[in-house]
C-alpha cells in the first residue's frame, strides 16, 4: 500500500504525537482558564474614570452613600412594612416618615388609624413620596442592597412578606435594572453562541462541499475559541454587557480563517503539489495571521478610552483574536497532516466536487470594477468623503436603561412608580453647610433654584415645614428619621447636606441641558459666599450623562487609530504606501455610510454602535488583506502574469463571499438577543461586514487598477 504524499513518514511519527500532546496541554489548560471566566453586567464600571464629575459622584458615596435603592411598589388598599433581616439595609417606607402625634411626640403611620392618615399627608408633604392620596399604592425603597443574592432575597421576602398577604409587588430601580442586566445578559451569552455555532456549521457544511473538510474547519474553529476564551479566564477578562459578542466574533473569525486555509489545502494537495499541508499555510498563514493583526489593533484601539470596561474590551479582543489565531493554524495543519497519513487525499479533498458552491462566486462585481477604474475610483472616494462629514455630525446617545427592552418588567415597573410618585431620578447637590445650620443652608438653596424645580425637592426644608405646621421641633423629627436620610438631610455626619432635585430620566443629553441649566441658573441667583459651598449636581443618572458623551466620542478618535494603523500595517508588509492609503478606502466607506445613516435618521452613536463600527472596521480589512495576498502570489506565478490582479480576483472571490456569509451567520444570533445593545451590536457589525464585502469586490479593484499599477 503506498502512503499519500503527504502523510506521516515513520520519522515524522514522533513528532506529529509530540504536536498533539502540546496541543492537547493547551487545550487543557485553557479549559481551566473557561472555567475561570466570570460574568457580570459591567455596567458599574463604564464610567470609573480620573474625570471631575466622576470624581463629584465618587465623593457623594463616600460621604452619603448610594442613595440608588431597590424599589418596591406595594398596590393595595393598606400597606404593611416589609421585616428585612440584613443589618446593612435600610428600609424607607410610608412607616419609616416621623409624624406629629398632635401631643408634641412623634408617632409613623403605622400607629395611626386609617382615617387618620389623610390628615397625616396633608400635614407630612414628605409623604406624597411614598404614598398616593388614595392609599392604594406605596413605595417601599431598600438601601444599601445590591447585587444578584440581595436582590434575590429581597424579592423574597417581598413575596413571603406582601404577595403572601394579596398585595400586587413590582421590583424596579437602578440595582435592579442593572442586576436585569446580568441575568439577560448570560441568557444572551449562551443563546448567541448556540446560535453561532449552528449557523457556523451549517453554512461550512455548504461552503466546503466536503464532510471531512468541513470537519477539518470546525475542529480547528473549536480549537482556536477554546484558546481565546481560556486565554480571557486566566488573565481575568470579565464576559459583560460590551464584550458579551467577543467570543461569537471570535467564532465566526477562526472559522473564516479556516474555511482560508483549508481551500488551499484542497487545491494543493488536489494539484498534486508535495508538503501541500506546510505549503498552505506559507502561502495563507502569513495573511490569516495579518488579519488577525489589524483586528487585534482595532480592538487595542479600544484602550484609548477613559472607560475600564471599554478597555479591558479591548485588551481581552486583541489578546483573543491572536491566541485564536495561532490556536486554528496550529490545530489545522495538525489535524490535516494526521488526516493524510491515514487516507488518501482525494477522499478529504473530493477532486469531483466544486470547491466553494457556484452561487458564492460574485465575479461580476470584480469585473466591473476593473472595467471602470476611473470612474467607480472617483465616486467611491466623494461619497466616502461625505459619508465621512455625516457620521462626525452624528450626536452621542446613551440611557441607563438602554440594555433592556421597553416592556421589561424593571422598566413598566419603574414607570408605574413615577406615575404615582413622581420622578425617581434626582440631580443630588452637596452643600457645606453655613454658618447659619444646615436648615437656613438647605432653604438658601431651594431659593437658588428655578422656581418650576423647586416645589418637588427633597431637603431638610421639607421636614422643618412638616415640624412648624405640627408645632413639633424639628430635632424629634430628624432623630426618627432612618440614619442614611438623616445624614442626608441635615449633613449630621459629614458637615454636608444634600439638596436632591427630582427630575423624568429620559437620556443622557436631556439630562446633560438640564444640568447645565440648573448649574447656570444657582451660580447667578445664589449669594456669593452661598454659590461658593454649594457642589455640582451628580448623581449616577447626572454622571453618566456627562461622561458617556465624551467616552463615546472617544470611539470615533479609536476608529481613527484602527484606520490608521491597518493602513501602517498593509503598507509595511507590501512596502508600499499606495497600497496602504488604496486599502483603506474600501473598508472606510462602509463605516462611513453606517456612521452618516446614524446621523440622517436622529440614532447617534450608542456604545454599542461606536464598538461595532471600529471592530467591524478591523474585520473587514481582512477581505483586503486576502486580495492583496492573493494578488501577491499571483504576481509570482508566470500562468497569471499577463494580468495578476484580474486572476487574483477570480481565485479570491468564492473565498471572501463565503467566510463573510459565514461571519455574517456566526452574528446573525444578536438580532434574537434579549438585550436591544447586542441586537444594535450585530446589526452594524453585519451591515459593516456585507456592504465591505461588495466594497472589496468591486472598489478595490477598480482603486487597485487605477493608483497601484
Amino acid at each position: 500500500m503506498n502512503r499519500p504524499a503527504d502523510g506521516p513518514r515513520p520519522t515524522r511519527i514522533a513528532a506529529l504525537v509530540l504536536a498533539w500532546l502540546v496541543v492537547l496541554l493547551i487545550d487543557a489548560v485553557a479549559v481551566a482558564g473557561l472555567a475561570r471566566l466570570e460574568f457580570g453586567h459591567g455596567l458599574d464600571r463604564v464610567f470609573q474614570d480620573g474625570s471631575e464629575r466622576y470624581g463629584d459622584y465618587a465623593a457623594l458615596v463616600e460621604a452619603f452613600g448610594s442613595g440608588d435603592g431597590v424599589l418596591i411598589r406595594v398596590g393595595a388598599e393598606f400597606v404593611i412594612e416589609m421585616h428585612l433581616v440584613d443589618p446593612d439595609w435600610t428600609v424607607i417606607s410610608p412607616f419609616s416618615i416621623p409624624l406629629a402625634d398632635g401631643a408634641g411626640g412623634v408617632t409613623t403611620l403605622n400607629m395611626l388609624d386609617g382615617e387618620a392618615w389623610a390628615g397625616a399627608q396633608a400635614a407630612h408633604p414628605m409623604l406624597a413620596h411614598v404614598l398616593t392620596p388614595d392609599h392604594e399604592a406605596a413605595l417601599v425603597t431598600v438601601l444599601g442592597a445590591a447585587g444578584e443574592d440581595q436582590i434575590a432575597a429581597i424579592r423574597a421576602l417581598a413575596g413571603e412578606h406582601l404577595e403572601a398577604a394579596g398585595l400586587e409587588v413590582g421590583l424596579s430601580g437602578l440595582p435592579v435594572i442593572l442586576d436585569r442586566s446580568r441575568a439577560l445578559l448570560m441568557r444572551d451569552f449562551v443563546f448567541l453562541n448556540a446560535v453561532g455555532a449552528a449557523i457556523g456549521v451549517g453554512l461550512t457544511l455548504l461552503v466546503m462541499n466536503s464532510v471531512w473538510l468541513a470537519a477539518i474547519s470546525l475542529m480547528s474553529t473549536a480549537t482556536a475559541l477554546l484558546w481565546a476564551m481560556g486565554a480571557m479566564g486566566w488573565t481575568g477578562m470579565q464576559i459583560n454587557v460590551i464584550s458579551i459578542a467577543l467570543p461569537v466574533l471570535v467564532l465566526a473569525l477562526a472559522l473564516s480563517d479556516a474555511v482560508h486555509v483549508a481551500l488551499e489545502q484542497r487545491a494543493l494537495a488536489l494539484g498534486g503539489a508535495p508538503h501541500s499541508v506546510a505549503r498552505a499555510l506559507r502561502r495563507i498563514g502569513p495573511a490569516v495571521l495579518l488579519t488577525s493583526l489589524t483586528t487585534a489593533l482595532a480592538f487595542a484601539s479600544l484602550g484609548i478610552s477613559d472607560s475600564p470596561l471599554l478597555a479591558d474590551l479591548g485588551a481581552a479582543g486583541a489578546v483573543a483574536v491572536m491566541v485564536a489565531a495561532f490556536g486554528g493554524l496550529a490545530a489545522q495543519g495538525l489535524i490535516v497532516q494526521t488526516l493524510l497519513g491515514l487516507m488518501p487525499p482525494a477522499r478529504i479533498f473530493p477532486p469531483h466536487r466544486r470547491g466553494i458552491p457556484a452561487f458564492f462566486d460574485w465575479q461580476a462585481l470584480a469585473r466591473f470594477g476593473l472595467a471602470a477604474p476611473r470612474a467607480i475610483s472617483a465616486a467611491t472616494m466623494i461619497v466616502a468623503l461625505v459619508a465621512t462629514g455625516l457620521y462626525l455630525t452624528a450626536p452621542p446617545r446613551f440611557s441607563l436603561d438602554e440594555n433592556l427592552r421597553d416592556q421589561d418588567p424593571a422598566r413598566t415597573v419603574l414607570r408605574r412608580i413615577e406615575a404615582d410618585f413622581g420622578p425617581m431620578a434626582a440631580m443630588q447637590i452637596p452643600v457645606e453647610i453655613g454658618p447659619d445650620g444646615p436648615l437656613h443652608t438647605a432653604r438658601a438653596v431651594i431659593a437658588a433654584l428655578p422656581e418650576e424645580l423647586a416645589p418637588d425637592v427633597v431637603s431638610l426644608s421639607a421636614l422643618a415645614d412638616a415640624a412648624e405646621a405640627a408645632s413639633v421641633p424639628l430635632d424629634a423629627l430628624a432623630t426618627q428619621l432612618p440614619p442614611p436620610m438623616r445624614a442626608m438631610l441635615t449633613g449630621s455626619e459629614a458637615g454636608r447636606l444634600l439638596v436632591s432635585v427630582p427630575f423624568t430620566y429620559v437620556d443622557a443629553a436631556r439630562t446633560r441641558a438640564l444640568a447645565t441649566t440648573l448649574e447656570a441658573h444657582i451660580a447667578a441667583a445664589a449669594p456669593p459666599d452661598l454659590a461658593a459651598r454649594i457642589g455640582r449636581p451628580t448623581g449616577p443618572h447626572v454622571m453618566s450623562a456627562f461622561l458617556s458623551e465624551t467616552m463615546i466620542r472617544s470611539l470615533s478618535l479609536s476608529l481613527l487609530l484602527a484606520v490608521l494603523a491597518s493602513g501602517v500595517v498593509i503598507a509595511l508588509w507590501r512596502r508600499s504606501l499606495t497600497l496602504g492609503l488604496v486599502a483603506l478606502v474600501p473598508n472606510v466607506l462602509p463605516v462611513a455610510l453606517a456612521g452618516a445613516a446614524m446621523a440622517i435618521s436622529g440614532h447617534g452613536v450608542t456604545f454599542a454602535a461606536g464598538v461595532a463600527l471600529t471592530l467591524a472596521f478591523g474585520i473587514s480589512v481582512d477581505d483586503t488583506i486576502h486580495v492583496l495576498n492573493r494578488l501577491r502570489l499571483a504576481g509570482r506565478d508566470p500562468a497569471h502574469a499577463r494580468d495578476p490582479l484580474a486572476s487574483a480576483m477570480r481565485q479570491v472571490t468564492p473565498a471572501l463571499v463565503a467566510t463573510t456569509v459565514i461571519l455574517a451567520g456566526g452574528l446573525s444570533g444578536t438580532f434574537g438577543a434579549t438585550l436591544p445593545t447586542v441586537v444594535a451590536f450585530g446589526m452594524f457589525t453585519i451591515f459593516v461586514l456585507l456592504v465591505a464585502l461588495v466594497s472589496d469586490l468591486l472598489v478595490l479593484p477598480a482603486m487597485l487598477r487605477r493608483f497601484a499599477r
